[in-house]
Formats: structure tokens, sequence, C-alpha cells
């Protein structure tokens, strides 16, 4: 897709993503009581950055995640969640729900995990609270032999979550909010949450970056008819 098309079509995965991103966090705090969870609101940054990886078609995570401002202007580091499989399969809820149903290898009290959870754990990290997503369509994926025409789904969180303690803390949802609103059991904070213009930021390591397109002119009103 080029343009406008393009565009809308990153308007629809933004609003898909952030509707099952609340989901999932909304879930683990009915599974286990969160002390603080942050809403999670969407970052353009993010998504560029989610977008110049995808394109790579890499089995593997982005290697500047850890370098200042090669990922994103202020967060540093930053989390990232990789799904890839045949696009044919591919939908943004599949990929979420297989992220998030890692939960059945974790375990909260000794904060470990009997199988893969790394994934889960990022997308219900509590301090996590800005997120962007993006989708490339492969025909083959480097370190992934055998896939051709495949989805590879990216999704970049700042802050970064899995350091080395717990995703969240247990407690009374919300009881952490401090002065902020509670919806949904999680903590909003508008300032926090607000979207930044980032139109003009780029990774510099991208080596085909999308320039901001046009939108089509919108038709003229239609002009009353004389009596």
């Amino acid at each position: 897709m080029q343009g406008w098309e393009a565009e809308k079509g990153e308007r629809i995965l933004k609003r898909v993503c952030l509707k099952m991103f609340e989901f999932s966090k909304v879930t683990a705090v009915q599974v286990r009581l969160c002390f603080l969870p942050f809403l999670q609101s969407w970052d353009a940054a993010l998504a560029k950055t989610a977008k110049a990886w995808a394109k790579k078609c890499k089995f593997e995570h982005n290697s500047y995640l850890k370098v200042a401002r090669k990922v994103h202007p202020t967060f540093t580091p930053v989390g990232e969640n990789i799904w890839t499989g045949t696009a044919t399969i591919f939908s943004v809820d599949a990929a979420l729900s297989d992220w998030f149903n890692e939960v059945s290898s974790y375990d909260f009290n000794t904060n470990s995990c009997t199988g893969m959870c790394g994934h889960y754990t990022q997308v219900v990290w509590a301090e996590s609270y800005k997120v962007g997503c993006a989708i490339h369509f492969c025909n083959t994926v480097e370190n992934f032999p055998g896939l051709f025409r495949a989805a590879h789904f990216v999704c970049d969180y700042g802050p970064a979550g899995n350091y080395p303690r717990k995703p969240y803390k247990a407690g009374e949802a919300c009881s952490g909010c401090s002065n902020e609103k509670c919806v949904d059991k999680l903590c909003e904070n508008t300032e926090r949450e607000k979207l930044l213009d980032y139109t003009y930021w780029y990774p510099d390591w991208d080596t085909q970056p999308q320039p901001p397109q046009p939108r089509p002119p919108k038709r003229p009103a239609p002009q009353p008819r004389p009596p």
C-alpha cells in the first residue's frame, strides 16, 4: 500500500492493537490484582521503528534496542515482541493471544517460567505505557528456514519491560495510581498517554523511510441551490 491507503491501514492496526493490549492488561489484573498497571497508548516513533525492523525480514530482535536514540527519541532501552508465521493465519488477535497465552508457563510467585513467557511478561509489564506495532509480509524470513510468504509482526514498547523482577506488583487494583484516574482497573494519566508528533523522526538505520504522505483532497461541500 502507498500514501493515504497505507496511512489508513496503519490507523486500523493501531486501533486493533491498542484494544487487544488493553484487554491483555485488564485480564492480567483480573487474574491477579495488580498494584500499578499503566494504561497503554500508541507511539508513532515506536511504530516507525517496528516497521523499519519488520521490513528487514529477520527472525531476531532489533540490534539497536539498547542504543540511545536509535529506536526512539527518548526511550532507552525499548522492549520488543515478534510474531512470525504463515501470512494466511496471521491476525493481530492471534499474535497477541499467542503472547498472552504464555501466562500458562509463568509462575508469579517465583517469577519464573516453565517454558517461554517473555512475550507475556512484556505485554502485561505495568510500566510499559507506550506501544507501536507494524506488520510486514516477507517472501522468506532470515533465521526461519522453510517459511515462505510470511507475516512478520513486530511490537515495540516503552519503557522496556522484562527486567529481572516481576512484571507488576500484587495488590488491590489501582491502589498505586495515587492521584491518577482508575479506568478499567488501569491507571490513566492524560499527560503520560498523550500522542506526540514524530512526523519527521525516523530511525537513522532505516534504509527505506517513508516520508509523510499528503492525504487525498476532500471533496468540496455541495453548494446550496437557489430557490
